[in-house]
């Protein structure tokens, strides 16, 4: 059971650094899309908001750290840009910037990036194992 599970995990990863670019490209398209869809009304002042601008951004940079594992700080700036670039462009559509979410997205970016590291150190240890 255990290496089922050991097995499973490698290749769920293993397909997930293939496919990092063209599923964080999904993201990124999904989060634009959202964030400049106009509202006719802004949503009330609450964490909700913030923690789905958090989880956002950290599925955003978690799938093309791992395919691209060193170039964490490219990854991580080119996120916290895009976030601003929204939040500035965001008042054309309707929508409010608000400094807070362009924050919040950075933080996401960022725990997104670290939950990577984290992932692919396990998948470096499984391999590890496995070949022992």
């Amino acid at each position: 059971m255990m290496i089922t599970s050991k097995s499973f995990f490698i290749q769920t990863i293993s397909r997930i650094q293939y496919y990092g670019v063209s599923i964080s490209g999904l993201f990124l398209l999904i989060i634009t899309i959202l964030s400049f869809i106009p509202v006719s009304q802004e949503p009330p002042m609450n964490n909700i908001d913030k923690i789905e601008h958090l989880i956002a951004y950290a599925a955003l940079t978690i799938p093309i750290s791992l395919a691209y594992h060193p170039r964490h700080k490219a990854i991580f700036w080119f996120a916290c840009t895009w976030g601003m670039l929204i939040e500035i462009f965001q008042p054309y559509v309707g929508r409010q910037a608000d400094t807070m979410d362009a924050i919040i997205n950075a933080i996401g970016a960022g725990l997104g990036i670290i939950f990577a590291k984290y992932l692919f150190t396990l998948l470096c240890i499984a391999h590890a194992q496995s070949d022992e």
